[in-house]
């Protein structure tokens, strides 16, 4: 992969055995990458990006002003989300490791000299398990609803998507932050994954069952879309 330099924006090139050029400008750092035919000359490629060179800088803005993910360190004071609703973390010591909700406040409770680490991965499984709780009754409900049926569902922390779909095996993953979104958000996903058992790709007719099986999708779309995490 080779370097360009145009406007003082560093790309990334990387050649291979396609027909047209594409340029990605990747979350969260903004770095710019090119993909071009193996045939395309370095002059092509610099007047390709100076095409796009707006739309890179528009791009490149949005990511900055984008809000980083919070920096927990799982102590007293700090806001947990759970199923779209806001609490104060109360950190107390002693006793075995579990987490539970006492309204307004989400009790971690830990052993002596805990690790942070040890903290973070506690309030994980915790999250895992209440969406184990919840995820068979919404995905049972959209398979009857849509007329498709999984073979497996799983629970996965993912970095860039809400769920995925797995068509040969029909398997769908759900992201484990859902259980810090509202349900509606969470059955959106189940339906947006589930569709995908009727349609592979994302156009006119996937689109038109998402109308008819979650009719404020975009909407919710929107909202799931300001930050992953």
């Amino acid at each position: 992969m080779g370097k360009m330099v145009i406007d003082d924006i560093y790309m990334y090139v990387e050649k291979k055995l396609i027909k047209n050029m594409y340029i990605r400008v990747k979350a969260p750092d903004g770095k710019v990458k090119m993909t071009v035919p193996v045939s395309a000359s370095d002059e092509d490629i610099r007047k390709f990006a100076l095409a796009k060179i707006s739309w890179i800088k528009r791009r490149r803005k949005k990511l900055a002003e984008k809000p980083r993910p919070v920096e927990f360190n799982y102590v007293t004071g700090e806001t947990l989300w759970l199923l779209g609703k806001q609490y104060t973390l109360d950190v107390q010591h002693g006793g075995i490791n579990k987490v539970f909700v006492k309204e307004p406040e989400i009790i971690l409770q830990i052993r002596n000299n805990t690790t942070k680490a040890s903290r973070a991965k506690i309030i994980e499984e915790w999250y895992r398990e209440v969406l184990k709780k919840i995820v068979p009754v919404i995905l049972g409900k959209c398979e009857k609803t849509i007329g498709v049926k999984t073979a497996e569902w799983r629970i996965q922390n993912m970095r860039t998507k809400w769920g995925t779909c797995n068509i040969r095996e029909r398997r769908i993953v759900l992201n484990l932050q859902l259980a810090k979104r509202s349900p509606d958000c969470l059955e959106y996903v189940i339906i947006h994954e589930l569709i995908h058992l009727l349609e592979k790709s994302h156009g006119a007719k996937f689109k038109k069952h998402m109308d008819a099986y979650c009719p404020n999708w975009k909407n919710i779309r929107k909202s799931l879309s300001a930050s992953l995490h």
